[in-house]
């Protein structure tokens, strides 16, 4: 019998990007989440878990559709390193966002506090 290819796994959501926002125009301290779909048009009703060492937070995009429909953020505490990923469908995976903290940005006006942009798109 000859091997099986191991599938790649088939992520439901993949992560199109990742940056670090550093002072500015942004809140200090955030994670700020997209979510779209295949076209790139806001998801809302789309449950994120935020994990850290002691914890774990769930919540939805949506709720600020002024913003987009696929929006939500995500206030970090200094000191704590957290990951970001989609809740979905047992039988589904989404990728997951690791090392996300406050450190990392030099001093600007006072402000050192690192905040991050994030944004996943359906597959």
């Amino acid at each position: 019998s000859s091997p099986t290819a191991t599938p790649t796994p088939a992520w439901a959501f993949r992560v199109i990007a990742k940056e670090r926002l550093c002072g500015g125009e942004t809140r200090p301290g955030y994670i700020f989440i997209y979510v779209e779909d295949e076209q790139g048009k806001g998801l809302p009703n789309v449950e994120l878990r935020v994990i850290w060492e002691d914890g774990e937070e769930r919540f939805f995009t949506g709720l600020k559709p002024d913003v987009d429909p696929g929006y939500a953020d995500f206030a970090m505490t200094p000191g704590v390193e957290y990951a970001v990923t989609i809740s979905t469908a047992a039988d589904e995976e989404s990728e997951v966002v690791e090392g996300l903290s406050t450190a990392g940005c030099p001093p600007v006006d006072g402000q050192i506090l690192s905040s991050w942009h994030i944004v996943f798109q359906e597959q």
